[in-house]
């Protein structure tokens, strides 16, 4: 079933001016599937990308990247640097999203990785495989948008640690699509499951989602 986002118009602006700054050829991680929005209402900027490393044989752990937004006059209006902990070989894609503080309408948002660390890893599963999300399902809380004027997506789903260690400090992405292309990304926290165990989640943001026909959810360390 389709969902489509029914916002006021002036509540939240949806951007579409996303500038990947490039990177040498040796660069072994990949950045794609950028995406943003800017809340006017409480200066916020929401925003994401997937990560993939293209070493066949090397693990990539502390990943930096770097957000900067600026406005039409060049002016930075919000920055941010973060490190992602850990993303597997050959190929091993992952999901991140997160949101920052924003002082004023952004024109364009630059997302560029900023340092690798390339490891031995014995590990030859990817992370979509070690930490699966089972049964991920949408519901639209038509409510809310008496109040908000958009309805709010709720996404549920398990997750499951396949893996001999707990899962710590990780990061849970609902990653929505349309036509097969990532139109938006909703995330939260996870602070732990259990080795061989599994947990179950609910991401809501009480923000607008942009139109979509399906979503899949992801763990991110």
């Amino acid at each position: 079933m389709k969902w489509f986002r029914t916002a006021l118009t002036g509540i939240l602006c949806i951007l579409f001016t996303v500038c990947i700054l490039p990177v040498s050829a040796a660069e072994p991680v990949k950045l794609e599937d950028p995406v943003w929005y800017y809340d006017h209402q409480s200066y916020t900027l929401y925003y994401g990308f997937s990560l993939k490393n293209e070493m066949k044989n090397k693990a990539e752990r502390n990943v930096g990247y770097r957000v900067k937004a600026v406005d039409e006059a060049g002016n930075e209006v919000a920055s941010v640097n973060g490190t992602i902990k850990r993303i597997e070989k050959n190929g091993d894609r992952v999901y991140y999203a997160a949101q920052i503080s924003c002082t004023g309408q952004p024109a364009q948002v630059k997302i560029r990785t900023d340092g690798t660390k390339p490891v031995s890893s014995a590990n030859r599963k990817k992370t979509k495989q070690m930490y699966p999300v089972h049964n991920v399902k949408e519901t639209v809380d038509t409510q809310y948008a008496l109040v908000s004027g958009f309805n709010n997506i709720i996404v549920t789903g398990t997750i499951e640690n396949k893996t001999d260690q707990a899962l710590q400090d990780a990061r849970i992405v609902a990653v929505f699509k349309k036509d097969g292309k990532i139109v938006d990304m909703i995330y939260d926290k996870v602070e732990s499951v259990d080795a061989h165990s599994t947990l179950d989640i609910t991401l809501t943001q009480y923000r607008s989602v942009a139109e979509h026909d399906s979503v899949k959810c992801y763990i991110t360390q």
